[in-house]
C-alpha cells in the first residue's frame, strides 16, 4: 500500500469519525414499559381492585386474607362496595378512616393468603430512593418502572400526603390506591397527581403523592387487632367459614 493510499484511508476514518460525532442523536428513548404482573400467581396475590356500584375505582393491597389497605376516595362498607382478589369479588363488612387512608375487613377471607403478607414499613425511605408503583387500572396488573422519592416529609398537615414520587413510570394510566412497594416491603398507597397542565387538565407524567405507611403503621395494627373477623369454631370447621 502507497502512502496516497495510506492517506486516502486515514481521510475516510476522520470523516465517518467526525459523521459519528457530530450526527444530531436520535430522539430520547422512551422510559421503561410498565411489566405486566399475573395476579393470580402465589407471590403476587395481594394485588387487588376496588368497585363501587359496579364500576372499578382504585387499586389496592391485601395486608392478609381478610385485611386490604387503599384510600378513602375508593370503596366504603356496604352493599355497593367490593373488593377483587384472586379473580373473585369480596364484598366489604368492615371499613375504618385514618386521614385518607382506608383500611377494609372483608365479609369472606381471599383464600390461600397467609396471615402475612407484605411487611409494613417502619420508617420512610429516603429521598432518593427507587421504588416500584402497582396498578390495577384495567382488566391486568401492572408494576412501574423504578420512580424515585422526591420528597418524604412532605405536607404532613396537607390531607397526610407523606411521600411524592416522580412520574413517568410507564403505567397505561394512573390509578389510586396502589402500592408503592420498596425492598418487598409496603411503603406507601398511591394517591393522587400533584401537576397540572397548561390547559389544567392532569399531567399524568408528573409526581404522584403518596400515602406513606410508616405514619399510619400503628394505626393498621391497632385497627387489625381491634375488629377481627368474627369466627366461631366449632371443632371441625367454623360456624362461619372453613379454613
Amino acid at each position: 500500500m502507497n502512502g496516497n493510499s495510506v492517506r486516502s484511508l486515514r481521510v475516510v476514518a476522520v470523516a465517518v469519525l467526525a459523521a459519528l460525532v457530530l450526527t444530531p442523536t436520535a430522539a430520547r428513548a422512551a422510559p421503561p414499559a410498565s411489566t405486566i404482573v399475573d395476579e393470580r400467581a402465589p407471590g403476587n396475590q395481594w394485588m387487588v381492585r376496588g368497585y363501587a356500584y359496579g364500576d372499578l375505582w382504585c387499586s389496592g393491597t391485601a395486608l392478609n386474607r381478610w385485611w386490604v389497605l387503599t384510600v378513602m376516595d375508593c370503596v366504603g362498607p356496604g352493599p355497593n362496595s367490593e373488593i377483587e382478589a384472586a379473580g373473585r369479588r369480596f364484598p366489604i363488612a368492615f371499613g375504618a378512616r385514618h386521614g385518607q387512608m382506608y383500611l377494609v375487613r372483608l365479609s369472606s377471607p381471599i383464600p390461600g393468603l397467609p396471615d402475612t403478607v407484605l411487611p409494613l414499613a417502619r420508617q420512610s425511605p429516603a429521598i432518593g430512593t427507587r421504588v416500584f408503583r402497582y396498578s390495577g387500572s384495567d382488566s391486568r396488573f401492572y408494576r412501574s418502572s423504578p420512580v424515585t422519592i422526591l420528597e418524604n416529609a412532605y405536607g404532613r398537615d396537607h390531607r397526610d400526603i407523606n411521600l411524592i414520587t416522580s412520574g413517568g413510570d410507564g403505567l397505561p394510566s394512573f390509578h389510586e390506591g396502589g402500592a408503592v412497594i420498596w425492598g418487598g416491603v409496603l411503603v406507601g398507597v398511591s394517591y393522587f397527581l400533584t401537576r397540572t397542565n397548561p390547559d389544567g387538565s392532569w399531567d399524568y407524567d408528573g409526581p404522584i403523592s403518596v400515602l406513606g405507611i410508616a405514619e399510619h403503621r400503628q394505626w393498621i395494627v391497632d385497627t387489625m387487632a381491634a375488629y377481627p373477623p368474627l369466627i366461631v369454631d366449632t371443632g371441625q370447621c367454623p360456624i362461619f367459614l372453613c379454613r
